[in-house]
């Protein structure tokens, strides 16, 4: 028979597109299926900005650029505060969650002279607004997190 059905360049072309749809099929189609997960409201967003100003101001020496004032910074984190003294200390309303934490360059959450710098309702990974703030103690230089959600 003199007569092809099918040629080896046939065969590269339709494989190549066949393959190329299901890479694409496997690459878009999970993030079309995922379910929708809302993230943080300009509420939240606010909340966090301002609750972080404030802690940040309140823990930090005036006049200083971002140095902790560890007596204050004690007095702000001990005993640790739950989420109902945070909400009432620094006015959120009874719906917000919040999450306050002073970490290292390794995320480990800071704890200077017994103290632990974390306070609030433990965060696990949700969705929340998040605002972080550089605070300085001696030659370390920390990162405050305050998360609402």
């Amino acid at each position: 028979m003199s007569h092809r059905g099918q040629t080896t360049q046939d065969f590269a072309v339709g494989v190549s597109v066949f393959l190329l749809t299901v890479a694409f099929l496997f690459a878009f189609l999970p993030g079309v299926l995922t379910p929708f997960e809302a993230g943080p409201t300009a509420s939240e967003s606010a909340q966090a900005g301002r609750v972080a100003t404030t802690i940040h101001t309140n823990i930090t020496v005036a006049g200083y650029e971002n140095k902790l004032d560890q007596t204050a910074a004690d007095a702000f984190f001990a005993p640790t505060p739950t989420g109902n003294m945070l909400r009432t200390r620094l006015s959120l309303p009874e719906s917000a969650r919040v999450n306050v934490t002073i970490r290292d360059s390794n995320e480990t959450v800071v704890v200077l002279d017994g103290t632990t710098f974390s306070g609030g309702e433990r965060y696990t990974g949700q969705p929340a607004a998040r605002t972080t703030r550089l605070v300085r103690h001696g030659s370390e230089t920390y990162r405050l997190e305050v998360r609402v959600w």
